[in-house]
């Protein structure tokens, strides 16, 4: 018998989403082991650094458990996933933002060092195409938020369109618009090494 669409991706044998407690945990697990490495790398080019991906991965996957009864696996875990650590990601920002908005009605200076806070950049001596990882990094981080996240999904990801899509909750041509305009704003940035 052939697991189910709620299964895409997975090894799992054929299981209902509200099974068991045991059983639900058991297939949570594993389809969260199977994507974690995937899961992983969105969070940390979302968060930019290891610490704060690890803290946005722990939320997310937080947030996931509380809401797997929901989960109707028609698109695969790995959209359905990302689409959460990309709202918690979100939400930590909003929080962080209003958490500075507050400060600086008290201190300048906290408020400044709240703005000021930098992030290392991935220093890795690989290449991408002949270039260092940590240019084609700093020119991602640059995007726009909604072009990043696209970026992200799909090349570095190589998540498929569809799958970007399900996980933006956006159209595939919105998908396609996007990374199409991330990508020429990469090259501009690159080869104007700014």
């Amino acid at each position: 018998m052939a697991a189910p669409s709620y299964f895409i991706g997975s090894n799992l044998p054929a299981r209902a989403p509200n099974a068991r407690t045991a059983d639900r945990a058991q297939a949570f697990e594993t389809l969260y082991r199977e994507n974690h490495r995937r899961a992983y790398q969105y969070a940390y080019h979302l968060a930019k650094n290891a610490e704060d991906a690890q803290d946005l991965l722990q939320a997310a996957l937080v947030k996931a458990w509380s809401s797997f009864d929901s989960f109707d696996g028609r698109s695969g875990f790995a959209p359905w996933f990302s689409a959460i650590l990309g709202n918690t990601f979100l939400d930590q920002r909003r929080a962080r933002r209003r958490r500075v908005e507050l400060v600086s009605w008290t201190s300048d200076s906290a408020a400044e060092n709240a703005r000021t806070e930098t992030r290392g950049v991935d220093s890795e001596a690989l290449t991408i195409d002949g270039l260092q990882k940590q240019v084609v990094y700093a020119a991602i981080e640059k995007l726009p938020l909604k072009q990043r996240r696209v970026v992200i999904l799909c090349d570095i990801l190589d998540m498929t369109y569809r799958e970007c899509a399900v996980a933006e909750r956006i159209p595939v041509g919105t998908v396609r618009s996007r990374l199409n305009r991330a990508r020429k704003q990469l090259t501009a940035q690159i080869k104007s090494g700014k």
